[in-house]
């Protein structure tokens, strides 16, 4: 009777550990974060999940919420953007297409592609979503929003000199001849006349010795 009493705690301290060690499992590190789906994206989806714990999956792969249910998704790669990688490199993609190494960058001779960027409108978003027209895809230049710098299309005309004349206040409503500078012909501005948008002479500011005065003429 005491033997089999033995051989019963026996067993059971050697089952211990066992089962806290499958009851809690330590998760491993490296889940992306979370990316919520929209509605639109939850209708069209099953939310089946495909697991509990990582041990539920194959591959080395973990086990996470991805905004729909729990999935088994590759660890997260060392980085998702430049700035998480140290010193001078850059985040690239690798060979299977995933962004996400850390790479010396090959040196680039930024040689500025044709045409010239537009004047901003207003205030862009304060990001610099690039830092040559080489960072730029297809023909697109980079360029200055006031703010940060973007990708946009270029103009082909060399942006014109000169500013707008002071408006001269009318009394009436006039159609818009024009919505920029490109649209008017040769020097012209497409400025506020004090009645619309029209194609007028720039002017420039001329100083000669200690005064300066604005010539009401075109730019030469």
């Amino acid at each position: 009777m005491e033997l089999s009493v033995l051989c019963l705690l026996t067993l059971a301290l050697a089952f211990v550990p066992q089962l806290s060690a499958t009851a809690v499992p330590i998760p491993r590190p490296g889940c992306p974060p979370y990316k919520y789906l929209s509605p639109q994206e939850l209708s069209v989806r099953l939310c089946l999940k495909e697991c509990s714990t990582d041990r539920d999956c194959k591959d080395n792969k973990i086990c996470c919420f991805d905004g729909c249910s729990n999935v088994c998704v590759p660890r997260r790669t060392e980085c998702t953007s430049d700035w998480e990688c140290p010193e001078d490199k850059k985040c690239c993609k690798n060979a299977c297409g995933h962004i996400g190494i850390c790479v010396t960058p090959k040196k680039v001779f930024a040689v500025p592609k044709k045409g010239f960027c537009p004047t901003p409108e207003g205030f862009g978003i304060c990001v610099d979503h690039c830092s040559t027209d080489h960072d730029c895809e297809k023909n697109l230049k980079c360029c200055s929003n006031n703010c940060g710098k973007t990708c946009v299309e270029p103009l082909m005309k060399e942006r014109k000199k000169g500013i707008c004349p002071k408006p001269i206040p009318h009394f009436a409503e006039c159609d818009a001849t024009c919505d920029n500078h490109n649209k008017c012909e040769g020097d012209l501005l497409c400025c506020y006349s004090g009645c619309g948008m029209e194609c007028l002479e720039p002017v420039r500011k001329i100083t000669v010795g200690w005064y300066s005065n604005v010539k009401m003429e075109g730019v030469s």
